[in-house]
């Protein structure tokens, strides 16, 4: 694409953050990746496209093997070259790919740019922070911790953090990821950690919920007896009141999450103080505390 091509695309972003022009070898770079085919992704074929998802994370790779950007320069490219049609589906995993080549540990994406897949695949000591229109399957496949900012969107529901090992934590939108296979089984493929900030927090533990929202708490822990049953336990207001310690955990890791609503660091040092898997730190504090005060868990 010639350079008259590359022209302000989008508005700065709200933050009034500048971002640095990209690079000539960056910006065909894109160019030649966001003209790859095969066509747009069948979002809607759930998780039978995980071959396309590869292809595009495979070229964006090789495009970069001799390219060292900044997330900064990357997200420059947005604010010059407008996306459409599938290219907005696409994009993520090129950004993706510079954010987990670079050095950066924290990567704040602020743009009112649709991009979809972004912190796609992203390394386990990264953090994503999206505070823009960034959030459409973002952190697929990631084993980083990814945090959305939704709670100016009214969205309701996104789908993000499939199929990763690290964590994700939205505020102001409940997050799901699934899909039903040919013989239209559901199978969950939530991050093992997946906090959603609404008017309440809601902390979904290892693809089982567990409901923090101060009236009732659900552990679903998959107790097997045999293939077909499983244990279940509820404790509701009045019961979560009587166990002290209980009440307290609860309280404890609303207020810290309710913090990040404000500050990201607080997030990362929350999680970051659960240990390497926080899902199973979590899991296993409030058996503990069951079992402690007497219930058969």
């Amino acid at each position: 694409m010639s350079d008259s091509a590359y022209n302000a695309g989008h508005e700065a972003p709200a933050s009034g953050r500048k971002y640095p022009e990209p690079g000539r070898r960056l910006r065909d770079a894109f160019e030649r990746y966001l003209g790859l085919t095969p066509g747009p992704l069948d979002l809607h074929n759930d998780y039978d496209y995980s071959g396309t998802l590869d292809y595009f994370d495979r070229h964006a790779k090789n495009f970069l093997e001799d390219i060292m950007a900044t997330p900064e320069e990357a997200h420059g490219l947005l604010l010059v070259r407008e996306l459409k049609g599938k290219e907005k589906e696409i994009a993520g995993f090129f950004l993706s790919a510079v954010y987990n080549k670079s050095e950066a540990k924290e990567i704040v994406f602020d743009l009112e740019t649709e991009v979809w897949n972004l912190a796609y695949s992203l390394a386990n000591d990264k953090v994503f922070i999206n505070r823009g229109n960034g959030y459409n399957r973002s952190g697929t496949r990631a084993d980083g911790l990814v945090i959305n900012y939704l709670e100016n969107r009214k969205l309701g529901t996104i789908f993000a953090g499939s199929c990763g090992s690290g964590q994700i934590i939205t505020y102001g939108a409940d997050v799901v990821a699934h899909y039903h296979d040919d013989e239209d089984n559901y199978h969950s493929l939530m991050a093992p950690l997946c906090v959603s900030v609404l008017e309440q927090v809601e902390i979904r533990v290892n693809h089982r919920r567990i409901h923090l929202d101060g009236s009732s708490i659900h552990i679903d822990n998959r107790l097997s007896i045999d293939k077909d049953k499983h244990y279940s336990y509820l404790f509701v207001k009045e019961e979560i009141d009587k166990i002290p310690e209980l009440r307290q955990y609860i309280d404890n890791l609303q207020g810290k999450f309710e913090q990040g609503r404000r500050d990201y660091h607080t997030v990362i040092e929350t999680i970051r103080g659960l240990g390497p898997q926080p899902h199973e730190k979590i899991k296993q504090d409030i058996v503990d505390i069951l079992r402690r005060a007497g219930r058969n868990v």
